[in-house]
């Protein structure tokens, strides 16, 4: 019987319920908020597939769920991007306890915690959310991230894999050499990456993208593809690179350790239960299908011409950029550890 799977009723239906106690009327009342760094998404229909186009549209029953199995005792609400912080202060509000949670990305922790460079990935490593599952949960990968966030007071609570990113450009990329002396939008790795490929780099802010490929300001984007489809950046480029070179791109779930120990342990349970059974199924089965909806539906409609990297071309960028994870590694043991597990699960050398 085919499932359909309804992301409001999916889990509902899967998995063992941690049981609430009989004496719930006695169990606090705990109110938590969630700085959210990405907008809910579109909703998307693929493939008899119903789902939101962001982590956190995804994540927002889970903490329904949560509210309704401990009778409304444990709550959760989520705050829209810049509500209460934006990303700068991140690290400072959720290690403080100034909020609860963050739904945000490793890389905006990593002035403070260097594993948060690794934590989203590791780039031409792996090509899909299904190729990832042994690594983020049959390893150790999560134990280590957990011990390296916990240093500094922040609990890691659980991952989302939402797509791939690829290189979206308005110029046509076979090999490593066509980047050279173009102008491309890039941050933390991936700008040491593009510089290493020959290409100049700049930031721009994701809401001022579309406008700087439509102008020309930029040649292009290192990016989601599917997250680059929703927001309408097709219109504005032409080319696209398959397979994506980081596949899956993980966001995070991170939560103030002081407030994460104060909660009943049946809370916990129910928390982590819930949330880790919509993360395996982003890997499972959401990143997936957000990738092939991007490129069979999507760039078709807009005329983007995705090109398949040939193998060559995959390896030449691959051991390029190589050292600059491996430069991570040799200064900090949770990164290097995190590129160990990966190595292994992928047989790279």
């Amino acid at each position: 019987m085919k499932k359909l799977f309804l992301i409001t009723l999916v889990f509902l239906v899967a998995g063992t319920f941690v049981p609430f106690a009989e004496s719930a009327e006695k169990m606090p009342k705990i109110n938590w908020r969630v700085q959210s760094a990405f907008p809910p998404g579109g909703k998307i229909d693929y493939k008899g597939t119903h789902f939101m186009g962001s982590g956190m549209g995804t994540f927002a029953p889970v903490f329904e769920r949560v509210a309704e199995r401990t009778n409304g005792k444990f709550k959760i609400k989520i705050y829209e991007p810049g509500v209460l912080y934006s990303p700068k202060g991140y690290y400072d509000a959720v290690s403080s306890g100034a909020v609860e949670m963050i739904y945000g990305y490793g890389w905006y922790y990593s002035g403070h915690i260097l594993a948060g460079m690794m934590d989203p990935g590791i780039f031409f490593m792996t090509s899909s959310g299904k190729q990832f599952i042994p690594i983020m949960f049959e390893s150790d990968w999560l134990k280590v991230v957990r011990e390296a966030y916990a240093k500094h007071n922040i609990y890691y609570l659980a991952s989302s894999a939402w797509g791939g990113k690829c290189f979206l450009t308005n110029f046509p990329v076979h090999s490593m050499a066509d980047f050279k002396g173009k102008l491309m939008r890039g941050s933390g790795p991936e700008a040491a990456m593009l510089k290493l490929f020959g290409a100049k780099v700049t930031f721009v802010a994701p809401a001022e993208i579309y406008t700087a490929l439509q102008r020309g300001t930029i040649d292009g984007v290192a990016y989601s593809l599917s997250v680059s489809a929703m927001k309408k950046w097709m219109e504005v480029y032409k080319y696209a690179t398959w397979p994506p070179f980081f596949d899956p791109n993980i966001t995070n779930f991170v939560a103030n350790l002081d407030a994460w120990k104060a909660l009943p342990k049946v809370y916990q349970d129910i928390l982590t239960e819930e949330m880790m059974k919509t993360s395996r199924w982003t890997f499972e089965v959401a990143n997936d299908l957000l990738d092939e909806w991007a490129v069979k539906v999507a760039a078709p409609k807009y005329g983007v011409n995705v090109t398949e990297l040939s193998k060559e071309a995959q390896d030449e960028m691959r051991a390029i950029q190589l050292p600059i994870w491996e430069k991570y590694a040799a200064k900090d043991k949770y990164c290097a550890q995190l590129l160990d597990i990966v190595k292994k699960a992928t047989k790279a050398k």
